[in-house]
């Protein structure tokens, strides 16, 4: 990193902290203009911080805490990271920042309502560094808000269950803190993990129960199949965000019990019907 990208580094987080929104978006152009005046092996940097420039900027934006449905610059944000991603220096930088850019990902792309998304973001910071407390931390949190929206309590008990162990990991003292310790994050992921020990426990939550003790085939190509299915996460169950087990090896995805009064039409039918007609498009 040379010295004006370090400098411009400093200067972001000095307007943040001033919720100064002309500079921000000042500091921002400036990193734009330097990703564009040369190839260097700072942009994938320099893409990180503009990305932090347009996180200040919504934080300042959400006045009091209120959720806005105008979220143009947590969008900003997302694509200034995933451009960090595919820069061809990216796979270069130290593992540090790579977790920080991924991990940043996730966070936003999960307050954004794509939380499936989110858990493959943090894990792929966790491939690279397996105890960066950040992504432990803030992957556990949004665990266990994915897991109390299911309908399906036996479920909610899984993803609490995996949530308690990331969280449990992201407060141990092998976890890394890239910035040195922070003792209000620690402790707002203390608190969730307490949060879902007390709820595992009123549950009585069987941490011994066999989530693998079914059969996924009844040939070595279907089995070979569906265990790539399941580390694709490809079925359609929640589960299969959060276990590679048997269990989770089951298209189970449909719609919760709902009722009408005699005469109305069928909303939530007619909304699954139409999400199913939508062309999915792979790469």
């Amino acid at each position: 990193m040379d010295s004006l990208t370090e400098k411009i580094a400093h200067q972001i987080d000095a307007a943040a902290d001033n919720r100064d929104s002309e500079k921000l978006l000042e500091l921002s152009k400036q990193c734009q203009d330097k990703i564009e005046s040369t190839d260097n092996t700072d942009n994938a940097i320099l893409r990180y911080f503009e990305a932090n420039c347009y996180s200040a900027l919504q934080t300042i934006r959400n006045t009091d805490g209120e959720y806005l449905w105008d979220q143009d610059y947590s969008v900003s944000a997302i694509l200034a990271l995933r451009q960090a991603v595919l820069e061809s220096q990216f796979g270069k930088l130290d593992p540090i920042y790579q977790c920080k850019v991924l991990t940043n990902l996730g966070n936003i792309t999960n307050s954004l309502g794509r939380f499936i998304n989110a858990i493959k973001y943090w894990d792929s910071a966790l491939q690279i560094i397996p105890n960066f407390a950040m992504a432990l931390g803030n992957k556990g949190i949004g665990l266990t808000k994915y897991g109390r929206s299911l309908y399906d309590q036996g479920h909610e008990g899984i993803f609490i269950a995996s949530a308690k162990h990331v969280l449990t990991k992201a407060v141990s003292k092998k976890a890394l803190w890239d910035s040195g310790l922070q003792p209000d994050v620690k402790k707002i992921f203390t608190q969730y993990r307490n949060d879902t020990i007390r709820y595992l426990d009123f549950i009585q939550y069987d941490f011994n129960f066999d989530l693998n003790q079914w059969p996924i085939g009844n040939s070595k190509n279907e089995v070979k199949y569906r265990e790539w299915c399941l580390n694709h996460c490809l079925f359609l169950s929640p589960l299969n965000d959060v276990l590679k087990d048997s269990a989770a090896a089951r298209d189970i995805f449909h719609l919760p019990t709902h009722t009408y009064k005699i005469g109305d039409e069928p909303r939530f039918v007619n909304y699954y019907r139409a999400l199913l007609k939508i062309p999915l498009y792979c790469s």
